[in-house]
């Protein structure tokens, strides 16, 4: 796939998160993430995976080939879907915007983040 997003004028890459990745909200006892236990390998999974986005931002910026192409990782939220049982608060429609957003940025815009609908995630 980098051999066809090099060619692309703007091309974008958007790596699905979870809010459950923020080390910042998962170390805070306050946050419902500071007290959930149970989801220790799809947590420690999209840590990773935010962890990755930063990596290849970081590599892209280095290289004139890739300098253009903007990476970054999106938590759509807690959607509605046979995953959880249909037990989420949001739409998927919902969800798919800040994916939307981040698949459609400008030339300036961000690379090596991590956002949902309200901004940057603290992880």
């Amino acid at each position: 796939m980098l051999l066809l997003l090099r060619k692309s004028k703007h091309p974008r890459i958007v790596n699905i998160a979870s809010t459950t990745a923020s080390q910042a909200l998962a170390s805070d006892p306050s946050s419902m993430f500071g007290r959930e236990d149970t989801i220790v390998a799809y947590a420690s999974s999209k840590a990773a995976l935010t962890m990755l986005t930063v990596q290849y931002a970081n590599a892209f910026r280095r290289s004139a080939e890739y300098a253009h192409l903007k990476i970054n990782s999106a938590t759509p939220g807690y959607i509605a879907t046979g995953f959880n049982g249909f037990s989420g608060n949001r739409s998927v429609e919902e969800g798919a915007r800040i994916v939307v957003e981040l698949a459609t940025l400008s030339d300036n815009g961000p690379s090596g983040g991590f956002f949902n609908d309200a901004g940057v995630v603290p992880w």
